[in-house]
């Protein structure tokens, strides 16, 4: 590693981890908890939420579609250094995070027998917070990097 290119790096990689670690591990809590009142499982909402789509929720399937920003996001922040990969995941996670917000419109989901009425539950919530401590870590550590490379150290 460059440490001229890359001044302060210890400081900045401990803030990297610890909103990693929390924003990905919410994620996977969500995965776990009841997504709806309904007790969908989060990962159920994962797998099946596509659907979403076809049963007229639209904003349902945006929110679903959001975990793909998420995660390409996270990886990115996870490995990225150069402010360019940086950037790019702190933008993957503003989109992820205004995504989020559609899950808290859908108000029925498909079943096996027609649909069920439904409202966001403790997987909802956990996982549009992932998505947030996910997008305020990369902006953060955004700021910091660009003080960093412009000279002004924090």
């Amino acid at each position: 590693m460059n440490q001229a290119y890359y001044p302060d790096w210890q400081g900045r990689r401990a803030t990297k981890s610890i909103f990693t670690a929390v924003a990905g591990g919410l994620w996977l809590i969500a995965l776990a908890l009841p997504a709806y009142t309904d007790d969908t499982p989060g990962l159920g909402a994962l797998i099946f939420g596509w659907m979403l789509l076809f049963d007229g929720s639209t904003l349902g399937f945006i929110a679903w579609l959001g975990n793909f920003p998420f995660a390409v996001g996270l990886f990115m922040f996870m490995i990225g250094r150069r402010p360019g990969v940086i950037q790019a995941s702190m933008i993957l996670s503003i989109i992820a995070m205004v995504f989020s917000f559609g899950a808290f419109t859908v108000d029925e989901v498909p079943t096996y027998g027609g649909s069920s009425n439904v409202s966001p539950y403790l997987g909802c919530y956990t996982w549009a917070i992932a998505n947030m401590i996910f997008m305020i870590g990369t902006i953060i550590y955004m700021t910091r990097q660009s003080a960093v490379l412009n000279g002004n150290r924090q």
